[in-house]
């Protein structure tokens, strides 16, 4: 039997750039009918807190990635934000940090490769 990688029952929208794109995204999931306090956020530290002081910070649950463009603890706590969005707080959309294949020495490429995994499968 193939392995299979973990991915999460909801859904997983990459998202590259900062707080503005995330919050586009956050404003687009609502109008789109995702329910209020059912998105998740897996980003830089700096854009979890601005979606947190944001008009949504109330309605979205966040996780930290680590400081700006600290590839490896990205990909560190990758499965567990992704198991923690989805098993225990049951989000409903998972946004997700997405970063460049090379940063981080190649470590970039590993992170989208799961990244991306997670995402195709909620084409099941």
């Amino acid at each position: 039997m193939k392995y299979r990688h973990y991915a999460p029952a909801s859904p997983v929208k990459i998202v590259y750039g900062g707080h503005q794109e995330f919050l586009k995204e956050i404003s687009a999931a609502f109008v789109n009918g995702v329910s209020q306090a059912a998105v998740g956020v897996f980003a830089w530290s700096e854009t979890c807190a601005r979606v947190q002081s944001s008009e949504y910070g109330s309605r979205v649950t966040t996780t930290s990635a680590g400081e700006y463009g600290q590839v490896d603890v990205l990909a560190q706590r990758l499965y567990s934000a992704l198991r923690w969005l989805d098993e225990v707080k049951k989000v409903r959309l998972i946004l997700a940090q997405g970063v460049k294949d090379e940063d981080g020495a190649g470590l970039g490429l590993a992170v989208m490769n799961r990244l991306r995994k997670a995402a195709l499968d909620n084409d099941r």
